[in-house]
């Protein structure tokens, strides 16, 4: 909305306000998540728009939401420049993982993988270390990301449509990237620890709700057209496929 004319001012400090709000909370993971989100589609916006405008918002947004988190992020930058949380663990993903977790119906503790717990006459430093290592699953609620078959369907047609589209699909496929961390076959994730702040982060999967945020603008927008172009009776079937 800060895009748009007469409402700039508003729409910035809304934004700046959430942003804020979710630092003075402690929510260090969506405060990063959101952060990716709106430098991607300031980026990505400026390029469509072809104006720098989009990015001068964002910079502003973020500026304005460091002054009214000032009282705890100003501490809290201090005390992580002295005292910084440099980690190198590695969260293990697969396949599997993904495929469960956009699919699954399983959402939930009773469906944890077996691999997570320390196994009968496991040696408990080396659980650890293969946990922390990158070797074996962490808990379900790192992974769980469901979107569906038919949400699934509606995304990819949404690539049809990829001139009105393409800033969705862009950041969707970023975010999924990210998500994979180290077993990504694109290592974003590896870059992003180089930054400040990111390098103390440990949990790449965190940012998968971003992936299924895009995902979810994406297949509305192709449901929308399928709306569009087809006849009453389309309608109505579409209609109860999603209820399916």
């Amino acid at each position: 909305k800060s895009t748009e004319g007469g409402i700039r001012a508003r729409a910035v400090i809304l934004s700046a306000f959430s942003l804020a709000w979710m630092i003075l909370g402690g929510g260090i993971y969506p405060f990063i998540v959101t952060s990716i989100f709106l430098v991607f589609y300031a980026a990505l916006s400026a390029i469509s728009k072809r104006t720098f405008m989009p990015v001068f918002l964002a910079a502003a947004v973020f500026f304005a939401a460091f002054l009214f988190s000032a009282v705890k992020s100003l501490p809290q930058y201090e005390f992580i420049s002295h005292f910084p949380r440099q980690t190198s663990v590695v969260e293990y993903h697969s396949a599997k993982i993904l495929k469960d977790s956009l699919f699954s119906r399983l959402q939930r503790v009773t469906a944890q993988s077996p691999e997570f717990y320390l196994q009968p006459g496991e040696d408990a430093s080396e659980y650890m270390r293969k946990f922390w290592g990158g070797e074996r699953p962490w808990g379900w609620q790192e992974y769980g990301a469901f979107t569906g078959v038919i949400a699934l369907l509606l995304y990819i047609s949404g690539f049809a449509f990829f001139r009105k589209t393409w800033i969705w699909i862009v950041i969707s496929i970023a975010a999924l990237l990210i998500s994979l961390g180290e077993f990504s076959p694109v290592n974003v994730w590896a870059v992003l620890k180089r930054l400040p702040v990111f390098s103390s982060l440990h949990g790449p999967s965190r940012a998968a709700p971003l992936f299924v945020f895009a995902l979810s603008i994406v297949a509305g927008y192709g449901l929308s057209r399928f709306e569009v172009r087809f006849s009453q009776s389309g309608k109505k079937f579409i209609s109860f496929a999603v209820a399916v």
